[in-house]
């Protein structure tokens, strides 16, 4: 994790760099290669997707 000094910073993808805030400084990391996920975040995923409208509600009252 490399901090980000000058004038510009950035948050977000360039590249094969992310750049994200934390604390108020700048920092930069690499993508990952590959990503492991378990078969629940995989789920979870899914169900953020499907119902992209109401993010913060409980899960029973998504997509009624």
């Amino acid at each position: 994790m490399g901090k980000q000094v000058g004038i510009i910073s950035f948050t977000g993808k360039l590249g094969n760099l992310i750049g994200y805030r934390r604390n108020g400084q700048y920092f930069v990391r690499t993508m990952p290669e590959t990503v492991r996920q378990t078969a629940a975040c995989k789920a979870k995923v899914r169900h953020k997707q499907a119902c992209p409208h109401f993010p913060g509600t409980p899960r029973y009252l998504h997509c009624l």
